[in-house]
């Protein structure tokens, strides 16, 4: 495996993120953002948190731990302690939006610096066995493009689907 395979581009997607969500989002009013299109699915707010939230509790960890140990034995991502934090703590979309920004700006940096050669350093994944520096950045930023088709899906539901009048007609949303 050649670190070049994708890495910069996944660096880049990981930096760009931020900036994609702020443009996207960056006339949505503030109740809107905090609209669930469904009781399963994700709010704008939602998405923000649970973004701030892995990149704290998963993935920036995870790089750093394989960064700086010697093989070392990683933890599962626990969605359930997303979830504890409770409705109150996702409902505040412009509080999760700069709460996203800041984090975001922390590990993009430290991704960006992270020594190309560095990214064939490994750890073990208790469910997936051995994981690379450069896996984790590559499911990073994989990870942030579903969610900014989640985000992108749920500003085509609301407020622009209403606003199309009988083009509706020619189209679905799936938020």
């Amino acid at each position: 495996m050649s670190v070049s395979d994708g890495v910069e581009l996944a660096v880049t997607q990981i930096g760009n993120t931020a900036e994609m969500l702020r443009l996207m989002l960056a006339h949505v009013a503030p109740l809107d953002l905090s609209w669930k299109p469904q009781p399963s699915r994700f709010s704008h707010a939602e998405i923000l948190a649970h973004l701030t939230h892995v990149d704290e509790h998963c993935f920036g960890p995870r790089l750093k731990r394989i960064l700086e140990e010697d093989i070392p034995e990683l933890e599962e991502y626990d969605d359930n302690s997303f979830q504890a934090a409770g409705i109150a703590f996702v409902c505040d979309g412009p509080a999760r939006m700069a709460d996203f920004f800041t984090v975001r700006a922390k590990w993009a940096a430290f991704v960006a610096a992270v020594p190309r050669e560095k990214m064939l350093r490994t750890g073990k994944h208790p469910s997936l066995g051995t994981v690379s520096a450069s896996e984790i950045v590559h499911i990073w930023a994989f990870h942030d493009l579903g969610h900014i088709r989640q985000a992108a899906e749920v500003l085509r539901a609301r407020p622009l689907y209403a606003g199309i009048g009988p083009f509706q007609t020619f189209y679905k949303v799936r938020p």
